[in-house]
């Protein structure tokens, strides 16, 4: 509108113009400063960048995100199904001193077997453990029975009473059972006996206890409560450990040499959680029942490391994508997984450190850290927008109920298809493969789809300005128009079809290369210095016409000479802006740039239009 008034003013007041040609120009050049195809352009070229991320599995929700995909430069994610295979596996149940352990197996199948919370990896891998293990691997645990039919026939003598599902805070889960006439039945426990029979609770090392609670001798049904969890957890529950041959001893005489079995399993990227029991009769449960148990030893799990997950790490540093682990495993296991996949040395905070921390101290630490363990589920959001405060654009990638909070704090939340609703609802980018290397082409596809829509817009600000600023400065010194108003639209309009082809425009190497950014500084510098120099190459045509057909103005054909100037300057713009546009869509020199076969054929076929309009 003010473009529009003051080229009217100048025309209609100064020159004395007719006031409808004029207001025409006015309009005219007012629409060609306007970049009115961006809306068309962006959507044009981010529905093209989320057809070709579908390509590669990445499914965009929204189109937007797909610019926010590729400026993010820390990407945080949990360890297991990106930098591991996601495949939990039980290697064995070990006793205090790590040798096989039927009653820790057995247990630890009936604390996962009957819990009724959420399923889980951990659950999932003791009971297909359990199930599907040959009957060779643990027939000497199991005397004579496959482990199936052991398991099957111990399940059926007993009976779940109560719960007290895990949580994140205790990080254990207990499970309260009720065991039937063991004593009779032909699948006969071994850790019932153990911790029911006669021999033991008559025997002079359990008296000594008086803490822990004793039943009856000789009843048919015993109550006993099974707790598994992370091995601290569960030790500051514990008050006794037991011998391999059944005698109970006091947890404090072996503390250290638990924690050491325990650092030097974890040491090795396996994940170790401690298991305990006691005799209980209350009902209903409450977490004070978990007390002066008894710790019978370990379950070791493995989930190795994904063969390409050190290559994809690599590939994310070159787009100069950081890569930070937030896990709830131990501080032991996550540096070991990291270590194997290419992080050499890598800098570890764990939950309760980061609660010493304030929002400032934590954004500055943040930044340094490569990985985040024992971390809660409440302190993943702190992270993202510790990392966001730091200056960082923060993609958070999760799968879990717990990671909703998190996906809507960082700039990009990124699910996968196997995640739960919640999570998949909160996120902007779902996967279709749990996988970072998809990830990775999403990014680059991501910073491919920024890149075109950044060409437009460059086009559009400086070529659109300085051809507009020249058209405005030639008016006032010519005596007729530089550019009838028709002509001014049409160059616009011929333009808009090579832009309109840039969403299929192939982006250069070092364009994808890094984080880019939206630089309004930048942009307002490019236009002016751009749009100035296009300006000053304009001046020089508009002199290079007047000398070239200044003999017909001499001549009193002033009305040809009107019309020729205004049709080279026509065919020089038009032909300009597809040279400028070639230009700006690349940083190397204009032959070291292959163009897209969309784009090209654009190109080619406006200057093949522009060059025949004349003679039409």
């Amino acid at each position: 509108m003010v473009i529009t008034v003051l080229v009217f003013s100048v025309k209609v007041g100064l020159q004395g113009k007719s006031p409808i040609d004029s207001l025409l120009v006015g309009l005219a050049l007012a629409v060609g400063m306007t970049p009115q195809l961006l809306p068309a352009v962006t959507s044009v070229v981010l529905a093209a960048g989320a057809q070709a991320m579908s390509r590669q599995q990445v499914i965009v929700k929204q189109l937007l995100s797909i610019e926010n995909l590729g400026s993010i430069t820390v990407l945080c994610s949990d360890k297991t199904g990106t930098l591991t295979e996601g495949n939990i596996e039980l290697l064995g149940a070990l006793d205090i001193e790590g040798q096989p352990s039927s009653e820790v197996l057995q247990l630890a199948y009936i604390n996962a077997s009957f819990q009724s919370g959420f399923d889980n990896p951990i659950d999932r891998a003791i009971c297909d453990f359990a199930i599907h293990s040959p009957p060779a691997t643990v027939s000497q645990i199991t005397e004579g029975f496959s482990l199936r039919e052991s398991l099957v026939g111990m399940r059926e003598q007993v009976r779940r009473l109560d719960e007290l599902p895990y949580d994140f805070t205790r990080r254990r889960l207990s499970i309260h059972i009720e065991c039937h006439s063991f004593s009779s039945h032909q699948y006969r426990l071994k850790f019932l006996e153990t911790y029911f029979g006669t021999d033991v609770f008559e025997s002079t090392s359990l008296q000594d206890f008086d803490g822990l609670p004793q039943l009856d001798d000789g009843t048919t049904h015993q109550r006993l409560l099974v707790t598994k969890g992370a091995l601290a957890q569960i030790l500051e529950c514990c008050t006794y450990t037991v011998l391999p041959n059944g005698r109970l001893q006091d947890l404090e005489a072996f503390r250290s040499e638990i924690e050491n079995r325990f650092q030097n399993l974890s040491s090795q990227g396996l994940r170790v959680l401690g298991l305990a029991v006691r005799p209980c009769d209350s009902h209903p449960l409450t977490a004070d029942d978990e007390r002066d148990m008894v710790f019978l030893g370990f379950l070791v799990f493995a989930d190795p490391p994904k063969l390409d997950a050190r290559q994809t790490i690599e590939d994310l540093k070159k787009l100069g994508v950081s890569l930070k682990i937030i896990t709830g495993d131990n501080r032991t296991v996550a540096a070991s997984i990291s270590k194997q996949v290419g992080f050499s040395e890598p800098t570890v905070l764990t939950g309760s450190e980061l609660r010493m921390l304030n929002d400032a101290a934590l954004a500055q630490r943040a930044r340094m850290i490569d990985i985040f363990a024992e971390v809660e589920p409440n302190q993943k959001e702190q992270i993202i927008l510790a990392l966001k405060r730091a200056g960082h654009i923060v993609g958070y990638l999760g799968d879990g109920i717990n990671d909703a909070s998190a996906l809507h704090s960082a700039d990009i939340g990124i699910s996968v298809a196997s995640a739960v609703d919640v999570a998949k609802e909160a996120a902007q980018v779902v996967l279709l493969r749990q996988d970072l290397s998809v990830l990775v082409e999403g990014v680059r596809e991501g910073r491919r789809t920024f890149s075109n829509t950044l060409k437009y817009i460059f086009f559009a600000i400086a070529a659109n300005f300085g051809y507009m600023f020249s058209l405005a400065i030639a008016g006032l010194f010519l005596p007729f128009e530089p550019l009838l108003a028709s002509q001014i639209l049409l160059v616009n309009l011929m333009a808009d079809f090579p832009a309109m082809a840039l969403a299929t425009d192939t982006v250069d190497r070092e364009q994808i290369a890094q984080p880019r950014r939206w630089d309004t500084r930048f942009l307002v510098k490019f236009m002016m210095t751009f749009g100035l120099a296009s300006s000053c190459f304009d001046f020089l045509t508009f002199g290079a016409l007047y000398w070239f057909f200044s003999h017909l103005s001499s001549t009193g054909d002033s009305l040809a000479f009107e019309k020729l100037f205004q049709t080279g300057w026509f065919i020089e713009s038009t032909l300009t802006g597809l040279v400028i546009l070639l230009a700006i869509r690349t940083q190397r020199p204009l032959l070291y740039s292959q163009p897209g076969r969309l784009f090209l054929l654009a190109e080619l076929s406006v200057a093949v239009c522009t060059l025949s309009i004349p003679f039409s």
